[in-house]
């Protein structure tokens, strides 16, 4: 990136460092996940997020297999295993507290070995395909009576497609910013 566009992004607001869910976005989730309590991450990719719901005073259940790509063998842009190292360098601390208990599987395997605690509040910022948003919305029987889950990247197509079917006619819709949605369980959708 050129020094010029560089600044310029600065001066708008675009953080280039920043992974993941972040600006605006960021703050909107961080607003509205509760602090200690039960939190399940599906798609953790360098562990932002996961951090940040752990500062809170959370428990933090992570769920990452990390895998690549079919077809560029890569996941966001690198190789799975550097995502991961980063992943356990920046939650080293939280992961030996037990403030984050780690899921080296998929959405599905983890699933058959989760206990059945209720969860306060979902992350969903997985795969981002139906097929796998199907899968993951099996964690909402997990989710308190009035407990919160958010989406990222909803403004993909398929992402998209699913809420529509699937979730907006279920849950009651609290708000959005940018491409991330968050609703209720229990609520009436208005």
């Amino acid at each position: 990136m050129k020094i010029r566009s560089w600044i310029k992004a600065k001066l708008i607001g675009i953080d280039f460092n920043a992974l993941g869910v972040a600006g605006v976005e960021l703050d909107f989730l961080m607003s509205h996940v509760p602090s200690n309590s039960l939190v399940m991450e599906i798609g953790c990719g360098y562990g932002q997020t996961t951090r940040r719901f752990a500062e809170k005073g959370n428990k933090v259940y992570a769920i990452d297999p990390f895998l690549p790509h079919k077809d560029s063998k890569l996941l966001m842009g690198e190789n799975p295993d550097k995502i991961k190292e980063k992943f356990f360098n920046h939650l080293c601390d939280e992961i030996l507290q037990e403030k984050v208990i780690f899921y080296n599987k998929t959405s599905e395997n983890a699933l058959k070995h989760y206990d059945g605690t209720k969860l306060d509040f979902i992350f969903i910022d997985g795969e981002h395909s139906y097929k796998a948003l199907e899968i993951d919305i099996k964690w909402l029987e997990h989710l308190k009576e009035g407990g919160l889950v958010a989406f990222h990247d909803c403004t993909l197509p398929e992402v998209n497609d699913f809420l529509v079917k699937h979730v907006f006619p279920k849950y009651e819709f609290i708000g959005s910013r940018e491409s991330t949605f968050i609703f209720r369980k229990g609520g009436r959708r208005k």
